[in-house]
């Protein structure tokens, strides 16, 4: 039973490391833009400009 668990153990740890390594790294860029209170144009301008990032 013993011998069960730490083998399951084990190979859980395993899976989730090779996971964890496998996962790209992506920076995230937030940016501040101010968009005035209804200013759908700037809003969607604003949309625009995030996407193309």
């Amino acid at each position: 039973m013993k011998a069960t668990l730490r083998l399951g153990s084990l190979a859980g740890s395993l899976a989730l490391g090779l996971g964890l390594a496998l996962v790209p790294v992506v920076q995230a860029n937030a940016a501040s833009t101010f968009v005035a209170c209804g200013d759908i144009a700037g809003l969607r301008h604003a949309i625009n400009v995030q996407r193309r990032r």
